[in-house]
């Protein structure tokens, strides 16, 4: 409490327990993170409590002990007094804000390849793939359903196990667009394969038919690769039944309007032979395959060495984390891991290993900085055996 809020500034981020403090100390204690750049969250009861709980990003009052005082300053109310109530709102939050990137994904994704595959005959002098009505049914069909399943994705534990995002940071990162574009692309060429298929065997009326019809019910299957960056394998294909039925919905309506001839001139659809009603299922459904069997053995089994590293190797010493790494460097080459995984800071403490156990040498000198001589050579000897 003697300390002033620049002092305690200095020293903040070495301190990992504080005790005794008061109500004005609390205060200090949030504007010194914050100022550090820090995401802070502040409880209390009182009416003491309230500026820090005001200051703070997340202030966090007590439902049945606290005062109406800390209660309005506050962003969270805990109506039980519990604080592991706090794990689940952050799993929630946390689950909140992906469904809604993945929804968004999923709605730019569909959206883009409509426009790629306009752009693409536009620029042949090819006839128009989408009719307005088309357009309007492709709206109204695949851009609710699957979208409102997706947003009642339910939350997953493994959420905490992600790092804290950078409020600065913009949903369109790097990573969303790459994805965003790959997705894109490929849904649009399997778009455009079914039109010159009908554009080869029937003219533009088929052509057009076939291209709204594997739009449609690609973006409707793509609706599952949106639930969430994990395969569907791992997820469950009933952990959602919300993306169920919305793909069944979609697929009667869809085929509603293909099969039921009283509908063909209302939405402009031609006659569909059994081949191309083949072809618009088989190049409809390619895309998911190849998304899904990418999510399985890419990006799923990638987040699973970084959590092993997160899980296994903080907390031990340094003999211990030296010979966990080389163990799992071993596994990464084996099978075919991203190596960058341990040269993102995700184990800073630990020196690299030598490069017949998978890691190229030159990455020696990215850990060396943070170790002492003396937790080198320890390294060096665990990385041997």
């Amino acid at each position: 409490s003697d300390m002033t809020e620049e002092e305690l500034g200095r020293v903040i981020e070495k301190i990992a327990v504080f005790a005794r403090v008061s109500p004005s100390d609390k205060l200090k204690i949030v504007r010194a993170f914050r100022r550090r750049g820090h995401i802070t969250a502040m409880t209390g009861d009182g009416v003491n409590d309230a500026p820090a709980v005001k200051e703070a990003d997340i202030g966090v009052s007590m439902g049945i002990s606290g005062t109406d005082v800390t209660k309005e300053a506050s962003d969270l109310i805990l109506l039980d007094d519990n604080f592991a109530t706090i794990v689940k709102a952050v799993v929630n939050g946390r689950g909140v804000y992906t469904n809604i990137k993945n929804a968004i994904k999923f709605l730019l994704s569909g959206n883009m390849s409509a426009i790629l595959s306009v752009l693409y005959t536009s620029l042949f002098g090819l006839a128009v793939p989408f009719q307005p009505v088309h357009l309007l049914f492709i709206n109204l069909l695949t851009d609710s359903l699957p979208a409102i399943a997706i947003g009642m994705e339910p939350a997953r534990e493994d959420l905490l196990n992600q790092k804290p995002r950078n409020p600065k940071e913009s949903i369109m990162t790097k990573d969303f667009m790459l994805t965003l574009l790959v997705q894109v692309a490929l849904i649009g060429v399997f778009v455009m394969t079914a039109y010159h298929i009908g554009l080869s065997e029937g003219g533009a009326a088929l052509a057009s038919t076939m291209a709204f019809a594997t739009l449609t019910l690609a973006r409707l299957f793509h609706g599952f690769n949106c639930r969430a960056d994990a395969s569907i394998f791992k997820l469950g294909l009933r952990s959602n039944i919300y993306s169920i039925l919305a793909f069944v919905a979609g697929l009667v309506l869809l085929n509603a309007v293909l099969f039921i001839p009283a509908f063909h001139g209302l939405f402009l659809v031609a006659d569909l032979t059994l081949i191309d009603i083949g072809w618009i299922y088989l190049l409809a459904f390619i895309p998911t395959v190849l998304i899904q069997i990418y999510k399985k053995y890419g990006v799923s089994e990638r987040d699973a060495a970084q959590s092993i590293l997160q899980n296994n190797l903080y907390g031990l010493d340094i003999d211990d984390r030296a010979a966990q790494l080389a163990y799992f460097a071993v596994m990464m080459k084996a099978r075919q891991y991203d190596r960058r995984i341990l040269t993102r800071g995700i184990v800073p403490h630990v020196y690299a290993i030598q490069e017949s156990n998978g890691i190229n040498r030159a990455q020696l000198d990215y850990f060396g900085d943070s170790l002492n001589e003396a937790e080198k050579n320890t390294a060096r000897i665990q990385m041997e055996k």
